[in-house]
């Protein structure tokens, strides 16, 4: 394939995808980038003549925002754009690359309030930096149709649902209620939601729970999270959150049965979430979700209302009598849990998931489940094991677990 012609089709691939599978697809352009010498060989000069690049590399805490702020010329906003790309590959949080959204916020783009400021980020960097980049690049190609060295393709991650719903039994009416008001308003097949608790969206018999729920949480292309009195007070519910937010794909937190913003603990709480006692952001969750799903032919709203209204209803009739205060770390734990309590409460340090793993005696992506859930509802906190010694990057640790005093008290009160 001729070198362009490549080039635009590989370009092509950037456009109509949600904002988490925006920055793989822009790792794969830029691998490509760099596979070709001649492209490359024009981005290092590119990069070896622009002013910015010493301000860049510089040790300057806020030099990406004022390279940003100084960006002016053609060649300027290409070298951004092409910064930041870069940027993309810097592995962080557990993960093998940065998310183009958390990379614009450190350019200096600003979102305001709304669900929506990952993919406000992300648009503005491409509009403001990446496309001029790939416009430069496009102006500077040979015209020549040289071959192409190739690289595989990036894989789409494949999602087997639509939506999965984080719950406790208890709120199995509100559940129901929230699956028929889904799949009137978006019309999406039964076999694509999953509800634990509601009859026609439950596991598979013989599944092995915990195993499916766990595969399960990172398989669905949305995830809402039913909080409520009696949710945040389930280990199942608060692993299931905690485990979707370290994967860092959608989390939509809904608020029900009389809870507020003050139920969200931990990392959730720097989240946007819904209330469903609210008719119109009711209606924004249902925006939000055919959004996020790619969906263009909906119900018009006037046919899913009565579903609106009943799912209001609901929620407001389900509201305890007395205030209940958010349970968090009263959460009941299961064996393991708190077996993984009892161990960091132990070693009174910073542990590694593999000592975890080894510790339990389960696999390194179980025990991250459990500390996604423990870290969730506060009891446990997380840093970066090359901030204590460089060493331990080199070797593949990158995050070290250690208890919390809310989790130390925990386990002084129950005797863990």
């Amino acid at each position: 394939m001729a070198l362009r012609q490549d080039f635009e089709y590989r370009v092509s691939l950037l456009n109509n995808v949600g904002v988490q599978e925006l920055t793989p697809r822009l790792i794969h352009l830029l691998r490509w980038i760099n596979e070709q010498p001649s492209v490359k060989k024009m981005l290092d000069d590119l990069k070896a003549t622009s002013p910015l690049t010493p301000l860049i590399n510089s040790a300057d805490a806020n030099r990406y925002k004022k390279a940003a702020g100084s960006a002016a010329s053609p060649e300027a906003i290409a070298v951004i754009g092409l910064y930041m790309m870069e940027a993309c590959t810097w592995a962080t949080g557990g993960t093998s690359y940065t998310p183009i959204y958390q990379i614009a916020n450190l350019y200096g783009i600003q979102a305001g309030p709304g669900y929506h400021q990952a993919e406000h980020f992300a648009d503005a960097a491409m509009k403001r930096y990446i496309e001029p980049f790939l416009n430069f690049v496009r102006r500077q190609m040979p015209e020549e149709n040289s071959p192409t060295k190739e690289i595989p393709m990036p894989i789409a991650k494949q999602f087997t649902l639509s939506v999965f719903i984080s719950h406790s039994s208890k709120d199995e009416k509100l559940a129901a209620g929230l699956v028929d008001l889904l799949r009137s308003a978006l019309n999406i097949p039964a076999s694509e939601i999953r509800c634990t608790s509601v009859n026609g969206y439950r596991l598979p018999i013989g599944a092995e729970t915990e195993n499916q729920l766990r595969e399960e949480v990172h398989q669905a292309k949305t995830f809402i999270g039913l909080i409520t009195p009696s949710s945040i007070a389930s280990a199942y519910v608060m692993f299931e959150l905690g485990a979707r937010w370290g994967a860092k794909l959608h989390l939509a937190p809904l608020l029900g049965n009389g809870a507020d913003s003050s139920y969200l603990r931990g990392p959730l709480g720097s989240l946007n979430a819904l209330n469903c006692e609210d008719v119109a952001q009711v209606h924004q969750l249902i925006d939000d979700l055919a959004h996020a799903l790619g969906l263009s032919n909906r119900t018009p709203p006037a046919a899913y209302q009565r579903y609106v209204d009943e799912l209001v209803e609901t929620s407001k009739t389900a509201r305890p009598t007395a205030r209940e205060a958010p349970a968090g770390s009263g959460a009941k734990l299961g064996g393991k849990s708190k077996n993984a309590l009892r161990f960091l409460c132990d070693r009174n340090g910073v542990v590694t998931i593999q000592e975890l793993a080894a510790q339990l005696g389960c696999s390194s992506s179980e025990a991250q489940f459990i500390c996604d859930g423990l870290n969730s509802m506060n009891l446990i906190s997380f840093t970066s094991m090359s901030n204590i010694d460089p060493r331990w990057e080199a070797l593949g640790e990158n995050t070290g677990y250690e208890i919390s005093s809310e989790g130390r008290r925990l386990c002084f009160d129950r005797a863990i």
